[in-house]
């Protein structure tokens, strides 16, 4: 068998709301997250810093 890579990370949260604008601007004013097109990327890291 041949190594094919490792994957370290893959999938989310995902929320369906009538009123995705409004939920967007919920996000952004009253919990400080910046968004994107795609929504909201957090990112993680090790004890030691580094990124995962």
């Amino acid at each position: 068998m041949t190594d094919r890579g490792r994957i370290f990370g893959l999938g989310g949260v995902f929320i369906k709301s009538p009123d995705p604008d409004r939920l967007k601007a919920c996000y952004r004013d009253v919990l400080g997250l910046a968004l994107d097109d795609y929504g909201v990327t957090f990112l993680l890291a090790a004890q030691d810093g580094d990124q995962v």
